[in-house]
């Protein structure tokens, strides 16, 4: 608090203000940001899915924006029930670990066992990790309390769903260290299994013990034989998680519940799949971000391409409807490189911030669509065209050249004013002919070739030629902005 007095002549005035140190001031809050991802159409939905649920690991990972999970709204009563059993888990784990530390080692079975159970019935999306150390203390507990068999038992849960687990160094005796590390190399010696996993409706996202597999069906590979937590979900609906046994010929088959509020998130959906179809996607993409109290929304168009790649077409939307940003981009199918690629676009549509109107006011539309997004063909065409007219435009040039010569020279030898600028009209004339059939074949011969690539994915992988044209109002007048792939 600061305290100022300020004398005038006869006049002073006291002050009383707020000091606030440089440095001290409190952090600015990250935006706030809700994301989706639509299918525009029906051939594309698992991979909504799939590009959704990574898109929500980017925004956990990148740390630029606050995300909200907005299938989490729809499904409240659930997230509740977990949380209060994960608080009632830790709870009895930390009353387990007291009576462990004391030698009461039957209490301690009893606390612990009671803190799996809480945490089993939780995501393993969330509480991997806690399950992980409440198995190993089991173990431990079951060992002293001379139930060996049991103890085998607990540690083969525990490295079958993280053969790397490391437990706390203070606790471990040379004892309980050798038998773990014994089950550790036999489940690491067994060869890998395999679980099939099937859900209704079809496409919904799959985590088995807490690590994202991809979407149903799926065949997930390469896990440790025995039980592991398997994890479904898909937006507008109740998640499920059940232990299944990773073996041949083994299927987990899940019926997902429409979640309390369900009904509101696929309504806002279908909204946006017609917004990007009809191009009036910023009143339905800001009322999807009101709705999750956030302060934008990132939403996401995907269309399958004949090359089994993807087209993304997206956008970041303010409460009030301002396109802060918009792209486009063709994704890979799958694998490290869909991921790579994702990361860098969704990182580079978070820098942008396009410009209001002169008074502020939102800027709702780019274009008459979504976005004029041109392909290789559609870029042949247009330079094929410009060319032919260039070609056409030379040869009308040309052809008044010529006359404009012929002219030049039934000028009387007397008046050779008039011929001296008639003869430099005519090779001024023929000047701007020989550029447009310049430039025409040019024009054309970027056009075929521009045609002939088609769709097809150039060699070294990634995508094709590819623009997004987009006029943008400025302060007394305006732009046209160009971006993409050459």
């Amino acid at each position: 608090m600061v305290w100022a007095m300020v004398v005038e002549r006869s006049k002073w005035w006291v002050i009383l203000g707020l000091l606030v140190p440089l440095g001290l001031a409190p952090p600015a809050r990250a935006t706030r940001q809700v994301s989706a991802v639509v299918p525009l159409d029906p051939a594309a939905d698992g991979q909504a899915q799939n590009l959704w649920a990574l898109v929500e690991a980017w925004a956990k990972r990148s740390g630029l924006v606050e995300p909200v999970d907005a299938d989490e709204l729809v499904r409240a009563e659930q997230i509740a029930d977990w949380k209060a059993k994960t608080e009632e888990a830790q709870k009895a784990y930390r009353e387990g670990l007291k009576q462990y530390d004391m030698l009461n080692f039957d209490d301690a079975l009893f606390r612990l066992a009671r803190a799996a159970e809480l945490l089993e019935q939780t995501p393993m999306t969330r509480n991997l990790e806690p399950l992980l150390e409440v198995y190993a203390a089991l173990g431990m507990a079951s060992y002293y309390a001379g139930r060996v068999s049991d103890a085998r038992n607990r540690f083969t849960d525990l490295f079958t769903l993280d053969p790397t687990f490391q437990p706390d160094p203070k606790r471990l005796t040379p004892e309980i260290e050798t038998l773990m590390e014994e089950i550790r190399g036999k489940v690491e010696a067994t060869p890998p299994a395999t679980l099939e996993v099937q859900a209704q409706p079809a496409a919904a996202a799959v985590y088995v013990d807490g690590r994202y597999a991809g979407v149903t069906p799926i065949e997930v590979r390469k896990l440790a034989p025995g039980n592991h937590f398997v994890y479904v979900e898909r937006p507008g609906y109740l998640a499920i998680q059940e232990r299944h046994l990773a073996a041949p010929g083994r299927i987990a088959r899940f019926e997902l519940e429409p979640a309390p509020r369900g009904r509101e998130l696929l309504t806002r959906l279908a909204a946006l799949r017609s917004g990007f179809q009809s191009g009036a996607l910023s009143k339905s993409a800001a009322a999807l971000a009101k709705w999750a109290k956030a302060d934008e929304a990132l939403v996401l168009g995907l269309r399958l391409r004949d090359t089994g790649e993807f087209e993304v077409e997206a956008a970041r939307v303010a409460t009030d409807g301002h396109l802060l940003a918009v792209g486009h981009q063709a994704l890979p199918p799958e694998g490290p490189t869909l991921r790579n690629e994702l990361a860098a676009f969704l990182t580079d549509l978070s820098a942008k911030d396009l410009p209001r109107g002169p008074n502020g006011e939102p800027i709702t539309s780019l274009s008459t669509g979504f976005s004029l997004n041109l392909g290789p063909k559609t870029w042949g065409l247009a330079a094929g065209g410009l060319g032919v007219a260039a070609l056409a435009g030379g040869v009308v040039v040309g052809l008044g050249a010529q006359q404009r010569a012929l002219e030049a020279r039934q000028i009387p030898q007397v008046d050779e004013e008039a011929y001296r600028r008639a003869r430099a009209e005519a090779m001024g004339q023929a000047v701007t002919a020989d550029i447009l059939y310049l430039v025409g074949a040019a024009g054309v011969g970027a056009g075929v070739w521009l045609f002939l690539q088609g769709d097809a994915p150039p060699a070294g992988g990634g995508a094709g030629p590819a623009a997004s044209v987009l006029p943008l109002p400025l302060d007394g007048g305006g732009a046209l902005m160009v971006e993409g792939r050459f």
